[in-house]
């Protein structure tokens, strides 16, 4: 299906899209967008600025540059920038399997760098990911990956990957100390 690009299986449980519709209404009604909720609120950005030249007045459609990812996944990731983050209203998927998002303020099209980040946070699961087509985001201002993931692996964030890290050159230098 991913790979052939036909997406239009995918979809929300008749509860959850009524779900998804009433939270659409109110945070449309509050924060003038869903995109606007999901970035202030979701995921601690500043209000998208209003570009200046559109007569409309709607948002710039620049609000998500093309440009590498903001760290390798081998260094620190700023959360500020690209955040995995589960899906509150997900697609209807097998019991078992989780939908979550990376959202961020870039595009991410490099592939192996967005892999390599999913290994990182979800060890011991499997997962597969893919970009919706424009067409079919409902979130068009800010970048996001759909991730379907399953396995008992636990979740990892940006304080438990550091936390891990420190924790393995702990042992690696002890281990040097008693050679």
């Amino acid at each position: 299906m991913v790979a052939s690009k036909d997406l239009t299986p995918m979809g929300r449980s008749e509860e959850v899209q009524e779900a998804y519709q009433r939270a659409i209404e109110r945070r449309t009604k509050k924060y003038g967008s869903p995109d606007e909720y999901i970035r202030q609120r979701v995921l601690h950005w500043p209000p998208a600025e209003i570009d200046s030249e559109s007569s409309d007045g709607n948002e710039s459609s620049t609000s998500c540059s093309s440009v590498s990812p903001p760290t390798s996944p081998t260094g620190p990731v700023d959360p500020l920038e690209v955040r995995l983050i589960k899906n509150e209203f997900p697609y209807s998927v097998e019991p078992g399997i989780e939908h979550w998002l990376i959202w961020s303020r870039n595009l991410l099209t490099d592939e192996n760098w967005i892999r390599a980040y999913l290994e990182e946070r979800l060890p011991g699961r499997e997962f597969l990911f893919f970009i919706n087509p424009p067409e079919l985001r409902s979130v068009p201002t800010i970048f996001h990956v759909q991730v379907f993931t399953k396995g008992e692996g636990e979740v990892l964030d940006e304080v438990d990957i550091e936390t891990k890290k420190e924790e393995q050159a702990t042992a690696a230098e002890s281990n040097t100390l008693a050679i």
